[in-house]
């Protein structure tokens, strides 16, 4: 309608002013249709296969790039992840399905509609160390400078870079094992003799066989988080 084509108009707007635009959520449920989104502050994506499966086996990494990551349209990337969390399950399955949803959606940078627990502990413990401030360097697996090589497991990574340290969230896309984490020196320059540390844990990593990395166990479908300081 006239009085909606004005409204999307006035978020651009607002965008361009540095004004809060976020309040245009498109509910784009797997269809990335750039005409429509172009003109939304934010995508909002997930809304399908609710249930009780691993979220690395509901959405493959290439559809979430393809549709969901909010880059073809400039929209800032949400899901409905908690909300397609359905049926009963024991306290430790639910837990597991949300390091499971928190994995698989922020390896890609994208938030998640609700922040409850675990969701919301491991945000704040990016955004601690820098995570969205202007000198916090920030790596997706898919970039051509991507720093990190992962061998043992198929695991991906985002890797964010503040002064000489580094924080890594490690993905699982694969069963149990034992993550190879190697930082590629040509990629990044950090503090030498530092350790690499388990933040949830607190526990430092025994070092990879060469170079500069760690190994770290690593559950099917989880995560853990590498502060390297």
């Amino acid at each position: 309608s006239k009085g909606s084509y004005k409204e999307t108009n006035w978020e651009i707007m607002t965008w361009k002013l540095g004004k809060n635009w976020l309040a245009s959520m498109n509910h784009m449920t797997n269809a990335q249709i750039v005409p429509i989104n172009t003109w939304c502050g934010t995508n909002l994506d997930w809304e399908w296969k609710y249930g009780g499966e691993d979220f690395q086996n509901r959405f493959s990494r290439d559809m979430i790039r393809t549709t969901a990551i909010g880059l073809q349209t400039g929209s800032v990337p949400f899901v409905l992840g908690t909300t397609g969390i359905r049926g009963q399950f024991t306290p430790e399955r639910r837990k597991f399905l949300y390091r499971s949803l928190l994995g698989s959606s922020l390896v890609h940078e994208i938030k998640n509609l609700s922040c409850e627990g675990i969701l919301g502990d491991i945000y704040a413990k990016l955004f601690d160390f820098g995570y969205g401030s202007a000198d916090c360097r920030v790596y997706r697996y898919w970039d051509k400078d991507y720093p990190l090589q992962i061998g043992g497991v198929d695991a991906v990574a985002l890797v964010l870079v503040k002064g000489s340290e580094a924080l890594m969230l490690v993905v699982s896309y694969d069963e149990d094992g034992t993550a190879d984490i190697r930082i590629n020196p040509e990629k990044l320059d950090l503090k030498k003799g530092g350790q690499f540390i388990n933040v949830e844990s607190e526990a430092v990593l025994p070092a990879s066989g060469q170079g500069l990395g760690c190994q770290a166990p690593l559950p099917k479908h989880d995560f853990v988080l590498i502060h390297y300081r």
